[in-house]
């Protein structure tokens, strides 16, 4: 790939300057802001104006489905709504999950799907799992299967009768430092999620891997109608003067990253919109370049290097730190429970409209989210 070369780096310093603090024009911002509805204010007018599009084009696609795609669907359908499908609670476990996938479910450790997990099997996330599996119906059935297992082992469920190991309150220590935060969106109405390399506060750990997953998990579920990509703004910056920030250079450990990349390439097809990097010192093209082998042809494609982040997103919705109109300074102390305030109640009021709607495999997200 012809883009890692270390003399981009002053360039993108350059291209995502910070706005003067003394600007008038700047919106001091604490915490994230979160749109009440499509027509809300807290969203880009470049949504709003595009939202008939948008709906039409969902509608579209709809309805030039083909028969072997809709057939597809109503294949996965039926077997995920199957009163006797059972899974087991992890990857690793006997007899393995991979017997479902004959309709093998009689072991005494197995359980039904939850509500929460037929919450999380909306017509979108089958339909996602079948296009990044090119609508074959094996590939996209083991696959869904096997996210199913793996999001009961990592704990992310949200079930409050299950055990949910990955919280805000598990991840919390990692972001006191500010090092990811979800703030505004992009002009296609993505949410976006900022990653400062730069503010890294510990130690390696697996606890990095869930804060990562974590976030992009709840921006998949903010994103508002009709949009289901998320936008990831990579800043690798270092911050050593901010209290808690550790002081010596510490790039992201290999390890962590295959794994991260791992688990969004399998377990969150098509929801990477883009992600744009900037300021990438030698380590970071380093890093870049051992796990480019592992990057699949569709995800390098949105791989975005040593551009200016107004490109893509409106400047009343950008950090003033990289020349946008929103003055955001992180205090977590403000911020996080503010944060963890609103996914909670967003997700329940999601949850709650998708009981009224039937409670069932396949609810459209369009039918729920406010």
């Amino acid at each position: 790939m012809g883009f890692f070369s270390s003399n981009k780096n002053d360039a993108s310093k350059a291209l995502n300057a910070s706005t003067s603090e003394a600007d008038p024009s700047l919106v001091t911002i604490i915490k994230m802001p979160l749109a009440e509805n499509s027509e809300s204010l807290d969203l880009p007018e470049t949504y709003k104006e595009s939202l008939p599009k948008l709906k039409k084009e969902y509608e579209k696609a709809e309805e030039t489905l083909t028969e072997l795609q809709i057939n597809n669907y109503e294949h996965i359908f039926k077997t995920l709504n199957d009163q006797n499908f059972k899974l087991p609670q992890s990857l690793t476990a006997e007899p393995s999950w991979k017997n479902a996938l004959d309709e093998d479910y009689e072991h005494p450790e197995w359980t039904i799907l939850s509500s929460y997990e037929k919450f999380f099997l909306t017509r979108e996330c089958i339909f996602r799992f079948l296009v990044g599996c090119k609508w074959d119906y094996n590939q996209t059935i083991s696959k869904l299967i096997e996210t199913i297992v793996w999001r009961r082992e990592f704990g992310l469920t949200y079930d409050p009768n299950a055990n949910n190991k990955v919280t805000c309150d598990l991840i919390e220590e990692e972001n006191k430092s500010g090092k990811q935060v979800i703030l505004g969106y992009d002009k296609n109405g993505s949410v976006l999620l900022y990653l400062k390399d730069g503010l890294q506060n510990t130690e390696p750990s697996q606890r990095q891997v869930q804060q990562m997953i974590f976030m992009i998990d709840q921006c998949v579920m903010l994103n508002p109608k009709y949009v289901t990509k998320v936008t990831i703004l990579v800043d690798f910056k270092h911050y050593p003067e901010i209290d808690g920030v550790v002081k010596k250079r510490k790039m992201t450990p290999l390890h962590i990253a295959k794994q991260c990349l791992h688990i969004c390439q399998t377990y969150y097809p098509e929801t990477l919109g883009y992600a744009v990097f900037i300021n990438i010192p030698w380590l970071g093209y380093a890093l870049l370049k051992l796990i480019t082998p592992l990057i699949d042809s569709n995800t390098k494609q949105r791989l975005v290097f040593d551009e200016p982040f107004t490109n893509r997103i409106d400047i009343h919705n950008l950090d003033y730190h990289y020349g946008g109109y929103m003055k955001f300074d992180y205090d977590h102390e403000v911020y996080w429970p503010d944060f963890k305030k609103k996914i909670e109640s967003r997700r329940e009021q999601n949850f709650s409209k998708w009981k009224e709607l039937g409670g069932t495999i396949g609810i459209k997200e369009v039918e729920f989210k406010p």
